[in-house]
């Protein structure tokens, strides 16, 4: 579910920079148009603003196509419907992760019991090679009189030579495997971990330096070019080049972003940050 909320806040942030761009390109349409108007600019500048302004229409379109199938694909989780609104706050507050020191998982406690198991198996393999002494107890009739005689008796196995050592053995032998598959998974998931944590703080670096040091230049380039513009001292096409630089640095850190959520989603399956939660849902479900 992590996942699809990754996709589908991404896929409302990608619509709202599209939505954006539209904005901007209806704009310089209507500048270009007032100004081919007063002869200042040919008549293929606002042809080149009509396919620019199309362009964008056509981007806002299949962003908003993108977005509704990825909210319908996150609404499946609970059966609901794709006609709701996302809040984008929690996909845009990238921190670098803190991994708990002691943390367990299911495919741990699955290993874990597995080895359990195993050990269980060991004692009643063992149990199996001790002699198991039978008693009898019981009354005898003497004769055909009254008399009676209470009869006690029992037997104990020897057993020499057979001491049950192959079944402990293999009882044996399965705890050494579970234990190793123990061991080998416990190094997988550090290492994965480790990875993991890496990559996550540097795509949330990257997110608040967008953020931080790429984007105010970009809008401070807008508001200049297109100030400059309509004084006559900039074209059109430095307009367009202004907006698609601020565009890009915005789906830029959208990318990183949604990689970061995917990455997180990740990290927390590794460590089992949701699985009391997982568990207090199936108890509450149940009852």
């Amino acid at each position: 579910m992590q996942v699809a909320y990754a996709e589908a806040a991404a896929a409302e942030a990608e619509l709202l920079i599209t939505e954006a761009r539209l904005i901007a390109a209806r704009q310089a349409q209507a500048d270009i148009d007032r100004r081919v108007k007063s002869a200042r600019d040919p008549l293929f500048a606002g042809s080149r603003a009509d396919m620019m302004t199309a362009q964008a229409e056509i981007a806002r379109d299949q962003a908003r196509d993108r977005a509704h199938n990825a909210r319908a694909a996150l609404a499946r989780f609970w059966s609901g419907q794709p006609d709701f609104r996302l809040a984008l706050e929690p996909f845009f507050d990238a921190k670098a992760p803190v991994v708990p020191s002691m943390f367990t998982t299911p495919d741990f406690a699955l290993l874990e019991a597995e080895r359990n198991i195993a050990l269980a198996n060991i004692r009643v393999e063992q149990a199996r090679a001790v002699p198991d002494p039978t008693l009898r107890a019981g009354v005898r009739y003497l004769g055909d009189g009254a008399n009676v005689a209470f009869v006690v008796g029992g037997t104990i196995p020897l057993r020499r030579n057979d001491t049950n050592r192959a079944a402990i053995e293999r009882a044996q032998a399965e705890r050494t495997a579970a234990e190793a598959d123990i061991a080998a998974a416990r190094l997988t998931r550090e290492r994965e971990i480790a990875q993991l944590t890496v990559r996550i703080s540097a795509a949330a670096a990257e997110a608040e330096r967008i953020r931080a040091e790429v984007i105010p230049p970009a809008i401070r380039s807008v508001e200049q070019v297109r100030e400059g513009f309509n004084r006559g001292g900039f074209q059109y096409l430095d307009v367009t080049e202004a907006e698609r630089a601020l565009a890009e640095a915005r789906a830029r850190r959208v990318s990183v972003l949604r990689q970061y959520h995917v990455e997180r989603a990740a990290l927390d399956r590794l460590t089992g940050r949701h699985a009391g939660i997982s568990s207090s849902t199936s108890n509450a479900e149940r009852r």
